[in-house]
């Protein structure tokens, strides 16, 4: 009588996991996720790392991927995240122009990738998610798809049903948005751009080009912002920085956060924050996205 009696108590102990949503945290557990490029680490300027701290503050987000985090140590990363609630921190490199990622979470399986980038990029997992915090090429369009076939080809390697998140600032566009730069006078203003600087080659055969974000696309990954909005909102360059000059001859969204397969239908927010912070603390907009 007491194997029949102790099976029974095992099949309720399984039905009790399975509908109790504590154990089942990786898929019942929301997500808000922040990419920001916060132009030069915040320019030395320590009120605009206050108003970057309040922001993140109000939004509780879950993991953080910086870009342009110069002038800042593991160290001094460390004590930014957790003043907005993150124990959590890694930074790619300490000079230049590194990337990193902060979390509530454990930062675990951490690849920094330096060699033949123009910036870098972090892959790491954090809770369950594979997260890449990327930095593209600003000057070269040819080099920017170099870089994300390499990430791709990385990500292509993890479980395909886990979800994976490549996000930051991508200095690239997409084709969601080609309606307002494949115009005569964003050309122009694109093709003096390149004329007037020897280091720029941002147009392939004198049209914007796409191919970053059409190689996220064929390899599975979804634009959130794409999913959950219609029409164009830049992300570069803000309201404190407005005429600043751009490369694709105009305001432009250049900062993204992509996922695959296994996030996509997940999402419930995407969007640029335009606000008073935001509008002073770089010349780029935050990305953010949430998931269910």
């Amino acid at each position: 009588m007491k194997k029949p009696l102790y099976g029974t108590l095992l099949l309720m102990l399984g039905f009790f996991i399975a509908m109790n949503p504590a154990c089942n945290a990786q898929q019942e557990q929301k997500l808000t996720v922040v990419a920001y490029n916060v132009l030069l680490g915040f320019r030395e300027n320590p009120t605009l790392l206050e108003q970057c701290v309040e922001w993140l503050q109000s939004e509780h987000p879950d993991i953080v991927s910086f870009e342009e985090l110069n002038g800042f140590t593991q160290q001094s990363l460390s004590e930014l995240a957790r003043r907005y609630g993150h124990h959590y921190s890694v930074i790619l490199k300490e000079d230049g122009f590194p990337v990193g990622i902060t979390s509530k979470y454990p930062i675990t399986d951490v690849e920094r990738v330096v060699k033949d980038m123009h910036h870098g990029y972090i892959y790491a997992k954090v809770n369950g998610y594979h997260v890449f915090a990327l930095h593209l090429s600003p000057h070269n369009s040819n080099k920017r798809h170099e870089e994300i076939q390499r990430i791709l080809q990385r990500a292509a390697a993890l479980p395909q049903r886990e979800p994976i998140l490549v996000m930051g600032d991508f200095n690239a566009v997409s084709h969601a948005d080609s309606q307002r730069y494949d115009t005569a006078e964003r050309l122009k203003k694109a093709l003096e751009m390149e004329s007037n600087h020897d280091y720029v080659f941002n147009l392939r055969d004198g049209k914007i080009d796409y191919r970053v974000t059409d190689a996220l696309a064929a390899a599975g990954f979804s634009d959130t912002y794409a999913l959950m909005n219609e029409g164009f909102t830049p992300s570069f360059p803000t309201k404190s920085f407005q005429g600043k000059d751009t490369y694709y001859g105009g305001p432009c969204r250049i900062d993204f956060i992509w996922v695959n397969a296994a996030l996509a239908d997940r999402c419930t927010r995407a969007e640029m924050v335009s606000n008073r912070y935001t509008h002073e603390i770089s010349d780029h907009y935050p990305v953010i996205a949430s998931f269910k």
